[in-house]
C-alpha cells in the first residue's frame, strides 16, 4: 500500500483486521489517522499531517498540488523522483475532502442535531464589520453618525474567467455549493437567464447577495471604479428582475477608489471620490482569491484585529 506523508512517499506492507465485527478498510485507516484514497478497497493513503501540512503550505506559500507533490517525489528520491509512484491526482481529489471536511467541522456542521448548512455557513464573519445584536450598541438606528453604522464593499469583476470553462462541466462536483464565499450556482444561473442587460448582470447579483447578509444595516458604502455609469442603471435591473431585491430601508452610497477615479472626467472626483465620502476608508482591492485563502485571510485579520487596533488608537 501507498502511504503519503511529509517525510516522503512509502510503499508499505498493511494487513487490515478480518474479525467478523470489523469496520471497513476505509474505516480503518481513518482511525489510524489515514486518509483513503477511496472508500472502496484503498491502495493508497495520506496521512493527516500530509493533508495538513499541504492545505497550509498552499495557503501561505501559494505552491499548487503538482509543485507539492514533486517535492514529494525528490525527498523520497532525490536521484529518481520520476520512479516514484504518482499519486497526483489523488491528492487533488482528497486534499479537495479534506478542505470541505476542515470547513464544516470549523463551522460546526456535520454533528447530530445541527442544521445542513446554508448559503455562506462555512465563511468566517469579519468581526470588524457592523453586526446588529453583535457588535453594535442599542440604539444604533438612530445614532446622527450614520456613516459609523455602514457596511462598504468594493466590487470589481473577471468578464471573462476563462479558466471557469470546463470542458467536462459534470465532472465538476461541488462539495459546498454556496456556502462559501462563492454563490450558489443554480440561483445564479438563473438570473443570468432572465437578466435584461447581460453587461453587468453579475454585478447586480453580488450587490444583490451583499444585501441578504447586511442583517439590518441601513447604510451600504459601494466602491466599483466604473460606478458613475453603473448606478445610472441600478434600480432599474432590481425592479426589472424577479431574482434580484433590495431591502426598503437600505440607502446605497457609491463612489469610485481612488486609484481609478483620477482617469475619470473632472467632475467625477468630486462626486464619487472616497475623499468626500463620509466613513470611507482604506481600500483592499488585492485580496481576490477561492473560498479557502479567504477564509484563511479573515482568519488572519480577525486573530490580529486587537493588537492593530490598539495601534491605530494609541
Amino acid at each position: 500500500m501507498v502511504i503519503v506523508d511529509t517525510s516522503g512517499i512509502h510503499e508499505l506492507p498493511v494487513v487490515f483486521c478480518g474479525c467478523p465485527n470489523a469496520p471497513t478498510r476505509d474505516i480503518q485507516l481513518l482511525r489510524m489517522g489515514l486518509y483513503p484514497a477511496t472508500s472502496r478497497r484503498p491502495q493508497t493513503a495520506f496521512t493527516i499531517r500530509l493533508l495538513d501540512d499541504h492545505l497550509l503550505t498552499n495557503k501561505e506559500c501559494k505552491i499548487p498540488a503538482l509543485s507539492y507533490y514533486s517535492r514529494l517525489r525528490r525527498i523520497t528520491s532525490e536521484t529518481f523522483p520520476h520512479m516514484v509512484p504518482d499519486r497526483y491526482r489523488d491528492l487533488l481529489r482528497v486534499s479537495r475532502q479534506w478542505r470541505n471536511l476542515r470547513a464544516r467541522r470549523q463551522a460546526g456542521i456535520g454533528y447530530p442535531g445541527v442544521p445542513a448548512p446554508g448559503p455562506g455557513a462555512f465563511a468566517i464573519k469579519c468581526p470588524a464589520c457592523p453586526w446588529p445584536g453583535i457588535n453594535m450598541r442599542p440604539g444604533w438606528e438612530t445614532d446622527d453618525d450614520r456613516w459609523a453604522h455602514a457596511a462598504s464593499i468594493i466590487i470589481d469583476g473577471n468578464f471573462g474567467a476563462q479558466h471557469m470553462r470546463m470542458k467536462n462541466p459534470e465532472d465538476d462536483v461541488r462539495l459546498a455549493d454556496g456556502h462559501g464565499y462563492m454563490v450558489t450556482d443554480d440561483p445564479y444561473k438563473d438570473h443570468l437567464r432572465t437578466a435584461c442587460k447581460p453587461k453587468r448582470q453579475n454585478m447586480d447579483y453580488c450587490v444583490f447577495q451583499v444585501t441578504v447578509f447586511l442583517h439590518g444595516i441601513m447604510l451600504l458604502l459601494v466602491l466599483y471604479d466604473v460606478w458613475c455609469y453603473y448606478y445610472k442603471h441600478l434600480l432599474w435591473q432590481f425592479n426589472q428582475s424577479p431574482a434580484l431585491a433590495l431591502p426598503p430601508d437600505l440607502t446605497i452610497t457609491g463612489g469610485i477608489g481612488q486609484f481609478h477615479v483620477h482617469a475619470h472626467r473632472a467632475e467625477c472626483y468630486p462626486r464619487f471620490s472616497p475623499v468626500f465620502i463620509p466613513g470611507a476608508g482604506q481600500q483592499l482591492i488585492d485580496s481576490w482569491d477561492l473560498d479557502d485563502h479567504m477564509n484563511d485571510s479573515n482568519w488572519y485579520k480577525m486573530t490580529r484585529l486587537g493588537e492593530r487596533r490598539g495601534q491605530w488608537f494609541a
